[in-house]
């Protein structure tokens, strides 16, 4: 140590001119790098496999726009027109337009797909009666203005037998109260026209969601739609941009509001120049972390960036201890620094087991926390111990910073406040209300807001109660045939077994086919031939049927996937998505020898606050005994260790307590704070225990030191709690409280329980 402390010393300037040209190519390094918001981060491993199948399914591409418009005509117009220009900057994909050919091909689909129960509605197509009233519909269309495009429709199907495939489409619409026209469903009062589409480029591209969005705007500004209408849209795309832009917009107003709080502090308990260096450690420790990070990582997120307010807090800890340490020496500044070195040890040892116990976590975010955090601390413990008190040589006394003196508290006293808020802490913490919505996850505008309960208002409401089945197969075509197992259990068709048979199943229906052609084609034939001669048509004109019915079919070249495509991709294999009802039925779904997953929004939210309950003991226990196991080892007294955790007890017991009266509800993110909380309890009760054993007129610890310090620490959590996202505010609020708590009683509580008896 002394070798480093002497060549620092000697070379100051260089070796500050190095520090900041690292630093500065650190910040570069970091403005090339691309930030990552997803939600798959943010979750535990226990709700991971759900979300990310929904993520993988085709609902997750999908990009929703809406057009609201008091004239219904306008709103439709409207939606065109704006569907038009999306399409042509190759933003959307539009589904081929459902005419004559698409009918055509719905009836040459009919042989593959013909079930058992088709085959008993067939017989009510083939009637005498049906038959005949049939052909004079048929004939009265071709004299129609439409016959031309109807006629190849009808020679093929005079009977509307496709009508049997349209109703296995219609198992797909979820919307059958709403109307649909013209590629778009219209809201019950008219004046909200909605287009689904297949979004062109990477909804979880936060550039390519930016350049959609300005888009968007540009149609406006070039009147695409009129002008009494509203257009937005809603997907994917929406919330990756909405969340880049707060939490891009939460770091701004958070650096400037950190660099405000803390000159404040700097300018009540410090006032000397020299001790601008604590202030400027964030700038030489959070670009360097972050890097660090990423490269850990190979991608950071803007909320662990977030945290960089906090990291900064908790790092100019040791060099406020190292400073206030120096200013009340008399001794040299290497021999009071190796006096003090210990203590900034144990602290450090404490704060990084406490981070540590967040890479136990299944929440990959919480990791990213966690190594970011503890790549400060190191940084941040290097600079306090090896290059600041270089600079600190001969300081006088630290301005004297008068706190109102408060009586000091009795043994017994301070005994039963700290069971009251032991009390008040546990009965919060049984309390505590975790939202289960991953929406909590997500920040959004209010125009967001505004547009989504619109959105609701016409269309959501009719999808609400509905989840998805997945079932899982080697390959698409055993995916299919799991599906139609699954059909089977449940005694009803799922959707896309109906339209999506197997091979095997293709196999079963066309031979069903053409068994009840064998029987029944003959005299079916006959009869449309009777019938077209009555009407004046000729009989030999309805060979494409003949041939439909014959027991020669063409191979399967139905393809629905452009309207609606079943298949997700996933490790070592393929899944089948499926759109049900939201029962426990699906969710219990057991089937021998099937893999299967639902995904609804009341399971993700069971499953998201019972993993939270488990991460949150994991992490509480790794915690502490990680950080028990260290102080234990270092004072080698049970009483002391114990004595050690008060200020944590008081930090949980007084955030808990204040939620449950305040009846906040938190989300997934109070996780992040438990050992947070632990660290910044046991750091405050370290230095009051090796204050008291050190001796209370011992100069390296003054009780302004221990002020400052959770002040710096409030700062940096203070500011996040008046972030607008939502994870980032729910750490903050909950931080603030916790080293309110974890201050106040190590100020007030901890000393009269060290006192002998």
């Amino acid at each position: 140590m002394s070798k480093w402390f002497h060549w620092i010393k000697t070379y100051r300037t260089a070796a500050m001119a190095g520090l900041a040209v690292f630093s500065l190519l650190c910040l570069w390094g970091l403005f090339h790098i691309k930030f990552k918001e997803s939600i798959a981060v943010m979750i535990p491993a226990s709700v991971q496999e759900r979300v990310g199948l929904f993520q993988s399914s085709p609902f997750n591409s999908k990009t929703f726009v809406v057009v609201t418009d008091k004239d219904p005509a306008l709103a439709l117009e409207g939606a065109r027109r704006l569907r038009e220009y999306l399409a042509q900057k190759k933003f959307i994909s539009l589904p081929p337009v459902q005419g004559a050919q698409f009918g055509l091909s719905l009836a040459k689909a009919l042989p593959y797909r013909f079930t058992e129960k088709d085959s008993q509605e067939a017989l009510k197509f083939i009637t005498p009666q049906v038959i005949s009233a049939q052909m004079r519909d048929n004939f009265q269309n071709l004299m129609s203005f439409q016959g031309s495009f109807l006629k190849e429709m009808i020679l093929l199907d005079p009977l509307g037998l496709s009508k049997l495939m349209g109703e296995k489409l219609k198992a797909f619409d979820v919307t059958s109260s709403m109307e649909y026209a013209d590629g778009f469903l219209i809201s019950k009062d008219h004046t909200a026209v909605i287009g689904i589409y297949e979004a062109a480029f990477n909804p979880a591209d936060i550039s390519a969601s930016t350049r959609f969005k300005q888009a968007f705007q540009q149609a406006r500004q070039e009147n695409v739609i009129p002008h009494s209408s509203r257009a937005f849209y809603l997907g994917a795309a929406r919330y990756t941009q909405e969340n880049s832009f707060i939490v891009r917009q939460d770091l701004k107003v958070i650096s400037v509001l950190a660099l405000v709080g803390l000159g404040a502090l700097f300018m009540v308990f410090f006032r000397r120049k020299r001790a601008l260096w604590i202030f400027a450690l964030p700038f030489f420790v959070l670009a360097p972390s972050a890097l660090v990070t990423y490269l850990v990582f190979g991608e950071i997120s803007g909320i662990t960036l977030g945290f960089g307010s906090v990291v900064a807090g908790l790092a100019v800890d040791y060099s406020i201890y190292m400073y206030f340490a120096l200013c009340g020496s008399s001794k040299a500044v290497l021999k009071t620094a190796r006096k003090l070195l210990p203590h900034l040890l144990y602290s450090y040892a404490t704060s990084v087991a406490c981070f540590a116990a967040l890479l136990f976590s299944s929440i990959e975010l919480f990791k990213q926390i966690a190594v970011f955090s503890i790549a400060g601390l190191t940084f941040a413990l290097l600079l306090a111990v090896f290059v600041f008190p270089a600079f600190w040589k001969k300081l006088p006394p630290a301005p004297i910073v008068t706190l109102k003196k408060l009586p000091p508290l009795r043994r017994t006293a301070a005994a039963v406040i700290l069971c009251i808020l032991l009390w008040g802490g546990m009965a919060g913490a049984l309390r505590l209300q975790i939202s289960g919505n991953l929406d909590s996850l997500n920040s959004v505008s209010d125009a967001f807001t505004q547009d989504k309960a619109l959105f609701d208002k016409a269309f959501s409401q009719q999808t609400a109660a509905s989840g998805l089945l997945f079932v899982f197969g080697d390959n698409q075509d055993l995916a299919l045939k799991n599906n139609e197992k699954v059909s089977r259990h449940l005694g009803r068709d799922l959707a896309v077994s109906l339209v999506y048979p197997s091979e095997y199943a293709k196999d079963e229906n066309l031979v069903r086919w053409r068994k009840f052609w064998a029987q029944n084609g003959e005299k079916t034939r006959e009869l449309v031939r009777q019938n077209a001669l009555h009407w004046g048509l000729k009989p030999g004109a309805f060979k494409p049927f003949e041939y439909l019915t014959s027991l020669v079919q063409d191979p399967d070249s139905f393809d629905f996937s452009a309207f609606y495509n079943p298949f997700t991709q996933i490790s070592g294999g393929y899944a089948v998505v499926n759109m049900v009802p939201d029962s426990p039925a699906f969710n219990q779904l057991d089937v021998p020898g099937v893999k299967t997953v639902f995904v609804s929004a009341e399971v993700i939210r069971q499953d998201l606050i019972a993993g939270v309950r488990t991460e949150a003991v994991k992490i509480l226990l790794v915690t502490l005994f990680l950080v028990g196991g260290l102080i234990l080892y270092f004072f080698k007294n049970l009483r002391d260790t114990l004595l050690t955790f008060i200020p944590v007890a008081g930090a949980f017991s007084f955030t808990f307590l204040v939620f449950w009266l305040a009846g906040i509800q938190v989300n997934l993110f109070i996780l992040a704070f438990l050992p947070l909380l632990t660290g910044l309890g046991v750091d405050y009760g370290l230095f009051q225990v090796i204050k008291h054993r050190a001796g209370h007129n011992s100069v390296l610890y003054p009780q302004n030191a221990l002020v400052a310090a959770s002040l710096s620490t409030f700062i940096g959590f203070g500011v996040l709690a008046l972030a607008e996202h939502n994870v980032l505010f729910i750490i903050g609020l909950s931080a603030c409280l916790g080293i309110a708590g974890a201050a106040l009683s190590a100020l007030f509580l901890l000393p009269p329980l060290l006192e002998a008896e």
